[in-house]
């Protein structure tokens, strides 16, 4: 009698949908890290300006 031995490894499915999550993942990371990255150059323009401005009398 043959022995079945489990198959491993993972299906063309199982893979599909990781590579569904994973892209759903970055695809709501990608624009929060631009926000971040939009109000971080804001502020370094901001406080350049108060750097570079003469101070009043």
């Amino acid at each position: 009698m043959k022995r079945i031995r489990p198959v491993r490894g993972f299906t063309v499915i199982e893979v599909v949908v990781l590579l569904l999550i994973i892209s759903l993942l970055l695809a709501m990371a990608i624009p929060a890290l631009q926000k971040i990255r939009q109000a971080k150059q804001e502020r370094e323009r901001a406080n350049a300006t108060e750097v570079t401005a003469p101070a009043k009398p």
